[in-house]
Order: structure tokens, then sequence, then C-alpha cells
């Protein structure tokens, strides 16, 4: 069974999620029917990771969680080795940030780096710090967020982890995009183009397509913004990374709001929602309901805001908020409150 566990890695190369991920199901039952438990709740675990970065976030927590909970049945019976569930604990805290559950994600670091700190295991906390660092900026804390980025590239670099030297300078350069750094953050993503290119990491390279474009948007070079933006979406479509495509349908269609295209506005915001999932998307689907109200209504004296519109705005916002957990509400709600004029709890 273990040599099968290798076509896992060859249909990841091939970018085939859902071969991985039948072959991953199979393995699992096989070891549970064998009785090995430690190998099932193994299978769990990297079932999680390939679920979640498919998008599948509802299935990818069942899987995580099943993976921890088989870690600690283990324990409980036999103790097998403290701390082996710190990098499923790892890879949910990634998914719980995703489904914008904040507080809780920052829990479950916290909890899995305290281990990877016991066992000196360099890698693991290096790139833990990057997830904790994408966390912090999400809700505005910059100054930790780059302090997380820089250390965690650190030590991705000094132990020849070239593909996460990349993601942590990634992380660096879209910070320095929410401070409007431009010309570090283009330095920054000179650097991870060349970083995955050279490894190759398609993936990565779509990621600082995307992040390049956003950030012409963002400068007001919304020529360089248009095409950029566009190689993005080829490249993302092409991978299948659903959820990345969907962003980038709604990064379209805020440059055709800057245009005052507002039809084509309306267009790619569709486009987003019919790729953005209610289960594994909420907050962003939440953010692209925001959005079309925005296109709807960009002449307020012909189209004002109606009564029950704001109150849906609102609630959304209200439960974002919410499900972030208190001390950790995104910007995103903090800046759609005050162009809404809706004061927070």
């Amino acid at each position: 069974m273990d040599a099968r566990y290798a076509f896992v890695g060859l249909f990841l190369n091939e970018n085939e999620h859902g071969k991985a991920i039948d072959e991953l199901l199979r393995l699992r039952t096989s070891y549970l029917e064998s009785g090995n438990l430690f190998k099932a709740a193994h299978m769990d675990e990297s079932l999680g990771v390939v679920q979640r970065d498919w998008g599948q976030l509802k299935v990818a927590e069942d899987s995580l969680n099943r993976s921890i909970e088989g870690y600690a049945l283990l324990n409980a019976a036999s103790p097998v080795q403290r701390g082996i569930d710190a990098g499923a604990l790892h890879n949910l805290a990634i998914v719980y940030r995703e489904e914008g559950r904040l507080r809780e994600a920052e829990e479950l670091l916290g909890r899995c780096m305290a281990i990877f700190e016991d066992f000196d295991d360099t890698i693991a906390f290096g790139r833990t710090l990057h997830t904790r660092g994408v966390l912090h900026a999400y809700i505005g804390d910059y100054p930790a967020a780059e302090t997380m980025f820089r250390r965690g590239n650190t030590m991705c670099r000094a132990v020849g982890d070239r593909r996460w030297t990349g993601i942590t300078l990634l992380g660096l350069a879209r910070l320095a995009g929410r401070r409007e750094q431009w010309a570090q953050m283009h330095g920054l993503l000179d650097e991870c183009a060349e970083l995955f290119g050279s490894i190759p990491e398609p993936h990565g390279a779509a990621q600082v397509l995307r992040s390049r474009g956003s950030a012409f948007r963002r400068m007001g070079q919304l020529e360089d913004a248009d095409q950029t933006l566009a190689q993005a979406h080829d490249a993302l479509a092409e991978l299948g990374d659903r959820r990345s495509h969907g962003r980038i349908h709604y990064s379209r269609a805020l440059l055709q709001i800057d245009r005052h295209g507002w039809d084509r506005a309306l267009e790619e915001l569709a486009s987003a929602g019919e790729l953005l999932t209610e289960d594994d998307d909420a907050p962003w689907r939440g953010r692209v309901r925001l959005t079309t109200l925005r296109a709807v209504t960009h002449d307020q004296e012909l189209r004002p805001y109606l009564a029950d519109e704001l109150e849906s705005v609102r609630t959304d916002l209200d439960r974002f908020a919410a499900l972030a957990g208190d001390g950790f509400t995104p910007t995103w709600i903090t800046v759609a409150r005050r162009r809404f004029g809706i004061q927070g709890p």
C-alpha cells in the first residue's frame, strides 16, 4: 500500500487533485480494514491537505479533524509520539483562516507552533509563521505580520525550502502592497517570479501575476492591470484552482468599477459568484454581494441604497465579524462598514 501512496504525488504533480483524493480514500479504507490506525490517521491528514488545496474546505475540515481524533485515540491507548498531530493542527488552522474563523485559527497555530518549537522543527515552524502572518495581515496587524513573514522566510531559506521561501516572499510582497509600498512590492514579486519559475511552481507563478495585477489597479495603471489579471486568470483557470479563479474575477470586477464599466463589473461579479460556493467561500461570497450592490447603486442620486439592502449588508458584516472572533475583525469588514455608513456592534 505504501507504493500506492507514491501515486498520490504523481497525480498532484499532474494537477489531478480528484484522482489524488480518490487514491487517498482507497488507501484510508485499506488501512482501516487492516487495523493500521496510525496510517489511516495519516491518510486523513493528507486527504485534508489535498482537499483544502483543491478548494474543498468543509470536507477538508472533516478529514483533518478525523486525523486529529485518530492520533488522539492512538496516544490515549499507547503513547506514539507527543505532538504527532501538529501538522494536522497547522493545516486545519489554514482551513479555519480561509473560512474566516480567525480567532480559532490563531488558537490552533499557537498550539502547533509550540510543538514545532519544542522539536526544533525549523521547516514546519517557518511555514507556520507564514500562515500566522497571513492571518495578521488580514486583520491589519501589519508590524506583526511583517515580523512573521521575515522570520519565516529566513527559516525556510536556511533549510533550502525553496517553495516556501517563495511563499513567504509573496506574503511580504502582498503586505507591501497593503501598505502601498509599490516599489518594494514589485521588487519582491520579481524575486518570487524568478524563484517559482526555477522550481518550477506554476501555482506560485500564477499568484504572483494575480498580486501584480491587483497592484497595478491600485496604482492607477489600469491597462497594465487588465493585461496582467487576464494572464493570471488564464493560468489559474488552467490549473483548476476554483477559489483563486473566483477571486480573479472579483479583482477584474474592481478594475471595471475603477473604469466605471458597471455592466462589465456585474458580469465579472456574476462569474465570481458562480465559482465561489457558500459552503467553502462564504466570506468571499459576502464580498461579492457587497460589491455587486456598490455597482448597482453607483449613482446614488438615481439609485440610492434601499433600507432592506443596508440591513442585509449589516447582517452580513455582523455575521462575518462574529465568525472571525473578538479582536480579529478583518480589514475588509471595517472598510465595508465605513463605505456603507454602518456602525459595528
